[in-house]
């Protein structure tokens, strides 16, 4: 009954933590423009109208990738589909009433080529940036697109120099004037005099990673399986292809019991890791592969059933014990939270086995594997 009780806190955890990152969107239908939320007392927000322009790939997840950043910086984004977009549209663009208030093209030239081009709120002044995508929106691409968006807005509301409007006027090339969406040529856009084509953000760079989990092992007949919440952390390194993982992690079990017909020893373990990884996109999700050393820490208790001896554990209260994993999986591919699912092998140093002095002889009373497999649920922010 006390194995329950403690298999009801953790399961319910689980169950939230699963039912929440399942309600978090992985795609959906075309974006819409979104209401801006209206200011409140004493904050000031900037806006951005980020316009698609014949994006094709996982927009849904590139719309949330530019949301998180920009909403750090408190700038709102508001985003509408476009089928083609002309120079013509760039000059003939309305100012904005409101002084606070932006605009940014998303324009995809070719699968493996996107050109942003922005504008401040009067239409006066102008970036341009053309990103190149060696795989398309994958992952990598996403958060590329995402940071100049960010930059780029950071450096309009700072009031970076750009190209002005009489320079646009009279340097656009009439041969210039055709439909982006229709012009599966990128020379038919030529960058704006004196803006050269360039990458804003290095193809490889690192981020952070965060999760909580939930962990199940089987350690044994002498204890059968334990149980419990962790949390891990630690830094990616992504490149264009791939990525590598560097991460802490740190995992609680509840407390498991063994008995016999004189003793009851009771274990409660603690175990902490250092873990590196491999991380590598596929078409639905990413593979994950991670290997490290670690420590457990097990706390005992012993307690005597029959009164006609005395007994006490050996060694001390406290084991320590080196470990290595190895573990392997899959990760959602979504920017921001991510679920992933891992299967795990940990092995011991050494066998673990626990000794009880009955009347001043050393016997065993009960022993774990030397091999223990598990699995993994975590919910990862990225």
């Amino acid at each position: 009954m006390s194995y329950w009780r403690c298999m009801i806190p953790g399961l319910l955890a689980l169950c939230t933590a699963v039912s929440w990152v399942m309600a978090q969107p992985l795609g959906g239908p075309p974006i819409e423009p979104q209401p801006r939320p209206e200011n409140t007392v004493g904050e000031t927000r900037y806006a951005a109208q980020i316009v698609f322009v014949d994006v094709t790939g996982d927009g849904a997840n590139l719309k949330q990738a530019i949301s998180d950043l920009l909403l750090m910086h408190r700038i709102v984004p508001e985003f509408e589909h476009r089928s083609a977009f002309t120079q013509q549209d760039l000059l003939a663009q309305e100012p904005w009433a409101d002084p606070q208030r932006a605009t940014v093209w998303i324009v995809m030239q070719h699968p493996q080529q996107v050109r942003l081009v922005f504008a401040d709120p009067l239409i006066q002044r102008f970036l341009v940036r053309d990103i190149p995508l060696p795989q398309g929106l994958d992952e990598l691409g996403r958060e590329t697109v995402a940071q100049v968006v960010e930059s780029s807005m950071l450096s309009l509301r700072e009031g970076s120099v750009g190209m002005s409007r009489s320079e646009v006027k009279t340097m656009f090339a009439p041969s210039s004037s055709g439909s982006v969406a229709s012009t599966p040529s990128a020379s038919r856009w030529r960058a704006f005099p004196g803006t050269p084509a360039r990458v804003d953000a290095a193809p490889s760079h690192f981020r952070a990673r965060f999760g909580v989990n939930y962990q199940a092992v089987l350690t044994g007949r002498d204890f059968g399986p334990e149980h419990g919440p962790g949390v891990t952390a630690g830094l990616e390194y992504l490149r264009s292809k791939d990525s590598f993982l560097a991460l802490g992690a740190f995992e609680w079990r509840f407390e498991k019991e063994h008995r016999d017909a004189e003793f009851k020893l009771t274990v409660q373990n603690n175990l902490a890791w250092l873990l590196l990884g491999w991380r590598k996109p596929t078409k639905d999700s990413a593979v994950v592969v991670l290997v490290g050393p670690g420590l457990q820490l097990s706390r005992l208790h012993a307690t005597l059933i029959v009164n006609d001896a005395e007994a006490s554990t050996t060694g001390g209260l406290v084991h320590v014990t080196p470990w290595v994993r190895l573990a392997s999986g899959l990760e959602s591919k979504t920017t921001g939270f991510a679920l992933q699912v891992l299967g795990k092998l940990d092995v011991s140093v050494y066998k673990t086995h626990y000794d009880i002095a009955r009347n001043g002889t050393a016997a065993p009373l009960a022993s774990t594997w030397v091999a223990q497999p598990g699995i993994v649920l975590s919910v990862l922010w990225r």
